[in-house]
């Protein structure tokens, strides 16, 4: 028993220490994008959900008890879920005899829990809860799958029964999240990949059964968000693929670009040990194949599929992805510098100190994601209360030119949702105007004031052309009320 218990401490503290890192972040009532609705207008975030075929997302979001704004609720549900995972994942490890009573498992929970990714999950406060859920239940589904696939003899009925449990279970993640698909994916070659490279029989039969629930998963999910999505155009997975839609060289140029920004850790997004733990594979499979092992094209089938899926939703998009739609990159940059260890014997001390290090530059990283967002945070709450305090008594439509930015430092980042401030979150240089709609939806989300945008793009010129000889903000003069709208300059 005591025993038990020193060996439950180690992914104890690991948890720990995941929980202290990310928790300042998932439990923030900072206002950001796409949460900032349900502060005063749930049902429309509510509805957008259900058009973007993520019903099973808003069925949890109830069941949790937060169609309203609770985003301590929300930020522990979630770490909740993510240990839960996770230790799926590290005792399904444990039961290889390469990890057993080895630090190995308490390596890799180290390095997948702590990475950068998630902080980019947590940015959307709303959501987060129902995606911990939906990791949990792909996680738990590619465990078991592993454990059905290692063993000699299951009853047929057994058998029929899990997989058409596991069918339901994956289409219901699909309807969370779609890329909560490649949460599985990554989960079950990393599993299966341990089998094969210990040299474990895996039933072939069962994988072929895999693929063919998956597909119907993916079928199911297609049938029901269509039915539930009504007039939507915009939110279906579908709309996001941009092969046919752009120039193929051009979809292929964003493909190698994503790819190439993960080889190189381009940015937070892209850190891992994703690169060190490819070329270590390769070279215990170039190990393996001097030895005289021929039979060993599973495990470079195997290999070759887990170094692929942090790429899979881009390469179905035709597009860079956003780092929220990412579930293998942290799977596979914790799993082969890890594996290599594990099967390859040795204290391997330079290989554990560069884990450590990875580990500790991904708390770095993700404190750092942290700061940005509390200062964009304030950049933004700053001007909505001298804007709404200005605003005060005023039932005109709003036109906002230019652009307000948080201030960069060392300390900050500009990466997808970090570091933009809602004044710039549409802003370009051909349309002065593009930070009204999300500027108001700020000033909503602040003070639940009954804020509207310009009526017609007339109007808009007609601001810009105001705007022209006010000051900016937060210069005394730079709101100015017109006959049919208000004015609001951010920036010269």
């Amino acid at each position: 028993m005591k025993g038990r218990l020193k060996t439950l401490a180690r992914p104890a503290a690991v948890t720990a220490l995941i929980w202290a890192v990310l928790l300042p972040l998932v439990t923030s009532g900072n206002i950001r994008m796409d949460s900032e609705r349900m502060f005063h207008t749930p049902q429309i975030a509510m509805d957008q959900y259900v058009r973007e075929g993520r019903s099973a997302l808003v069925w949890l979001l109830r069941l949790f008890g937060l169609t309203e704004w609770n985003p301590v609720r929300s930020g522990i549900l979630f770490l909740l879920f993510l240990s839960l995972a996770c230790w799926m994942l590290w005792a399904a490890l444990r039961r290889f005899r390469a990890w057993k009573d080895t630090w190995y498992p308490e390596l890799f929970l180290l390095l997948y829990g702590l990475s950068p990714i998630w902080a980019y999950h947590g940015y959307f406060t709303l959501q987060i809860a129902a995606i911990g859920f939906g990791i949990l239940l792909a996680t738990g589904t590619a465990c078991a799958d592993a454990r059905f696939m290692g063993r000699e003899k299951t009853r047929p009925a057994l058998l029929a029964a899990w997989n058409a449990a596991a069918a339901a279970v994956l289409c219901f993640t699909l309807l969370i999240y779609q890329s909560l698909i490649v949460c599985y994916a990554a989960a079950l070659l990393t599993l299966i990949f341990c089998r094969r490279v210990q040299r474990e029989p895996l039933r072939r039969g069962q994988l072929c059964l895999i693929v063919l629930r998956a597909a119907a998963a993916v079928a199911g999910y297609l049938l029901i968000s269509q039915a539930l999505r009504g007039d939507a155009g915009s939110g279906n997975l579908a709309v996001q693929i941009h092969w046919g839609k752009d120039n193929f060289t051009w979809c292929l140029y964003r493909m190698m670009l994503e790819a190439g920004a993960t080889v190189l850790m381009y940015t937070s997004r892209y850190f891992s040990l994703y690169t060190l733990g490819l070329v270590l594979m390769i070279v215990l499979w170039v190990r393996r194949r001097k030895a005289g092992e021929e039979k060993n094209t599973p495990l470079l089938l195997c290999g070759v599929a887990l170094a692929a899926a942090p790429f899979a939703m881009t390469v179905l998009l035709g597009n860079v992805t956003v780092p929220r739609s990412q579930f293998a990159l942290q799977m596979a940059g914790a799993f082969f510098p890890v594996c290599f260890m594990a099967v390859s014997g040795g204290r391997q001390k330079a290989l554990k100190i560069v884990c450590i290090a990875a580990a500790v530059i991904q708390v770095v990283l993700t404190a750092r994601l942290i700061y940005t967002d509390n200062k964009r945070n304030e950049t933004d709450t700053r001007a909505a209360a001298v804007i709404t305090e200005e605003l005060k008594d005023k039932d005109k439509p709003l036109v906002f030119v230019g652009v307000l930015r948080m201030e960069d430092t060392l300390l900050t980042e500009r990466s997808d949702v970090f570091g933009r401030t809602f004044f710039e979150w549409n802003w370009h240089g051909d349309d002065p105007t593009a930070a009204t709609h999300p500027a108001i939806r700020l000033l909503t989300a602040y003070d639940g004031g009954n804020y509207r945008p310009f009526d017609s793009g007339a109007q808009a010129a007609e601001g810009a052309a105001v705007a022209a000889d006010m000051p900016a903000y937060p210069a005394d003069g730079f709101i100015r009320e017109e006959e049919g709208f208000i004015v609001i300059k951010l920036s010269e």
